[in-house]
């Protein structure tokens, strides 16, 4: 990877300096969120400290949302930095109450949208309330809580598709958490849940039918004769999973060209792996694109 030092702008500079990090801990937070705008990263930075987290441990993410002014009309995209399940775990540890959890029960299989996915699955966490072990328990519902493909294509995207299982228990997880720590975790959603959702400046968020597809914009890159090689290791502490669920958050967002492209350039320091992942659901997107679908 280029030194961070010998790219990075004056200003960019400054900002470093006023939070103490240095090249090396910028060049791994680079890293860790690929493609990621300087501005979004240093919000990353400020979020873990006020939150007292390590940002190296990637507890957070940095998730491109559609923002939506009901009043006014106005609408964009909009970096957003919202909590993991890795930081609402950490921080029902932190308690000193957490009393740890039931394994994930899920219901029974059903047929949607062409796959076999769980109904419902129910989360029990356990919290140290005066001495006493309590129980706080959530459910989440498939069909309420999956990522669709895209605004014309409400199949599940391909993280919800092939991890169907794992992605409904992280939703019912953070659930359960927000029940048993109030106070600690308020009422923020975790990125997991906010997937291909608008976000509305009054403080709403509901899901996205007008969603561009999720996965549908990463065939420019991969189409350029360019994406056939990685161009950069990505951290070993980072899974392909996590590109892959990362690279689906901003892609389902996208609106423009513009947007497309920053994702494309990002995609192409992925593994094979997570290349090949991706690529059917770009192209379907691309397709919509070309044949008159919104930009």
């Amino acid at each position: 990877m280029t030194n961070a030092s010998t790219t990075i702008s004056a200003d960019l500079q400054t900002a470093l300096t006023e939070r103490g990090i240095e090249p090396h801990a910028w060049s791994a937070l680079q890293n860790l969120y690929p493609g990621a705008q300087p501005e979004s990263m240093l919000m990353v930075v400020d979020y873990c400290k006020a939150r007292k987290l390590d940002p190296l441990k990637k507890p957070v993410h940095i998730v491109p949302m559609y923002v939506e002014d009901k009043k006014t009309g106005a609408k964009g995209m909009r970096d957003v930095v919202m909590p993991g399940i890795y930081e609402y775990r950490t921080t029902a540890f932190r308690t000193g109450d957490y009393a740890g959890q039931d394994e994930p029960v899920f219901g029974p299989s059903v047929e949607f949208q062409g796959i076999t996915v769980p109904e419902w699955c129910r989360i029990t966490v356990y919290r140290i309330i005066q001495g006493e072990k309590c129980a706080f328990s959530n459910t989440a519902f498939y069909r309420e809580e999956y990522a669709t493909r895209g605004r014309n294509d409400d199949h599940p995207n391909a993280m919800w598709a092939k991890r169907c299982h794992g992605q409904l228990a992280k939703v019912a997880e953070a659930g359960a958490l927000r029940k048993a720590f109030p106070n600690e975790l308020g009422g923020d959603m975790t990125a997991e849940e906010m997937t291909g959702k608008i976000i509305d400046v009054t403080g709403e968020s509901y899901a996205d039918d007008q969603k561009p597809s999720a996965a549908a914009k990463l065939n420019a890159a991969l189409d350029s004769g360019r994406a056939n090689e990685a161009t950069e290791p990505q951290d070993p502490g980072i899974t392909v999973e996590d590109l892959i669920s990362d690279a689906e958050m901003s892609i389902a967002m996208a609106e423009t060209s513009d947007d497309i492209k920053k994702i494309g350039e990002r995609i192409k320091t992925f593994p094979k792996e997570a290349r090949d992942a991706l690529r059917s659901a770009w192209k379907k997107r691309q397709e919509t694109i070309a044949a008159g679908g919104k930009e």
